[in-house]
């Protein structure tokens, strides 16, 4: 599995039509992997996270799975305070746990979300096609999806509306 891209950090923002935002959220970038034999979610350094974040795997199990299988999903797992700022700390704290009656206890009372916001398989391989393919293909995916546990990260198309957002909410920045 290669690993995913890391952002790099600007000031500016760029803008035009070409152009998509979506929002950044401070958690474990992740990924979310389907196949035959089951359900894991993997850091991007390789280590198996699912014990750590059992509410998450257990929300992907209780649907149908996706069709055709081995499905990937890249995102980041949160722990949510508003649906456009995570709580980095707590997460940090989760993600240390390993106790799983601990884990469980706390999964109860702040569940960990995976924000996914790009697919690259879905049966075969997708990362030779272009991003907004990739996205509809997602948010086709997420329509079947239908756990608090489990979302997409949402895409806006004009700066301005996810810059108020963020400024609302006190989100950590902006991915373009």
């Amino acid at each position: 599995m290669d690993k995913p891209m890391l952002p790099t950090l600007s000031e500016e923002i760029p803008t035009g039509n070409e152009w998509v935002y979506e929002v950044k959220y401070d958690g474990f970038r992740a990924f979310l992997k389907w196949t035959e034999s089951g359900i894991s979610l993997i850091s991007r350094n390789g280590q198996d996270l699912s014990d750590r974040f059992p509410e998450i795997i257990e929300a992907a199990r209780k649907g149908d799975p996706p069709d055709p299988l081995p499905v990937l999903l890249d995102g980041e797992i949160v722990i949510l305070n508003t649906p456009y700022q995570a709580n980095f700390p707590l997460l940090q704290k989760r993600g240390r746990m390993r106790n799983k009656t601990s884990i469980g206890n706390v999964a109860r009372e702040r569940p960990a979300t995976f924000m996914a916001f790009d697919i690259l398989e879905a049966g075969k391989n997708l990362t030779s096609f272009v991003f907004t393919e990739r996205k509809e293909r997602l948010r086709k995916m997420m329509n079947h999806i239908d756990f608090p546990s489990i979302q997409m990260v949402e895409v806006f198309e004009d700066e301005a509306d996810i810059h108020n957002l963020l400024h609302l909410h006190l989100g950590e920045g902006i991915v373009a």
